[in-house]
Order: C-alpha cells, then structure tokens, then sequence
C-alpha cells in the first residue's frame, strides 16, 4: 500500500495500490502519518519526497470503502485524512509531492499540502465532487492558500 525508500538523505514515499488507482484507504492515511512522523524523527531524513506509483498520485478518497461505513465513520474518517494532510504543512522537513497523471479529490490536497509541488504537463488535476454539486468535504483553505481564489 505504500512503499517507502532511502536515497541518502531523499525518503520517498509512493502510494502503491494500483487496483484502486492509488485512492486513499483510511489504512493509507495511517500509514502515511506513521511514516512521516517517523521520518521527522530521522535525523539523516533531509527531505520526503510523496509520489503515487503507477497510474497517478492519488484518486482521492476510496469510495468503494467508504460505502461500507456509516455517516458517522465516514465523517470520522475523513477527518482523520484531513488531520493528515494538515500535518504535512506542519512538517520541519520539506515535503515534496511529485505529481504524474492525476490527482483528484483528497489526493489533490494532499498534493498541495506539501511544500513544493512538482508536477508533469500532463497531469491532471481534478475535483471531481464539485462537478456532483458537492463540496469538498475538506482542504478548500489549502487549495486557495496554494493556487488563490
């Protein structure tokens, strides 16, 4: 589900599941907190690099597992990923997002919650909940901080 890798003082960490086009499980979420907090710990760590592996960064949240809570666990988890992404905008370590094919919904703010965001030409930035009607559930505040109104 999510690999993590050394380059002297380069971690990087990609999302790995592939089957779910990298969407965010809330098991991911975990692990990528744990992850980070170990790695801001690491004094060798000089920089994270967040990547998706495969066919893009990040769909967002996974759905298919959401449709399996309740309200209440779905609005639990879903601030539980939000706490996630605003802790990487708390990071001492510079947290780079290395962005290919797509990023949408909850993987889009991730993205933007790091402190560089590289991206391909081609990469497609995307939420789709706002073409539904919907907002989205968190990481608007992000989003305008990032890119503006």
């Amino acid at each position: 589900m999510l690999e993590v890798t050394k380059d002297g003082g380069v971690a990087t960490l990609s999302i790995d599941r592939p089957e779910r086009r990298n969407a965010m499980s809330l098991g991911l979420a975990r692990k990528i907190a744990d992850r980070l907090d170990n790695l801001e710990k690491d004094s060798e760590v000089r920089a994270i690099i967040l990547r998706g592996k495969e066919h893009g960064f990040c769909a967002g949240s996974d759905l298919k597992e959401l449709s399996t809570f309740t309200l209440e666990q779905i609005a639990e988890a879903e601030r539980e990923k939000a706490s996630v992404a605003r802790s990487i905008t708390f990071m001492d370590t510079p947290v780079i997002a290395a962005v290919d094919g797509f990023t949408m919904g909850g993987g889009l703010v991730y993205s933007i919650s790091c402190d560089v965001v590289f991206t391909a030409k081609t990469a497609r930035w995307h939420l789709p909940e706002v073409a539904l009607g919907w907002n989205p559930g968190w990481g608007v505040r992000a989003l305008l901080a990032r890119c503006g109104p």
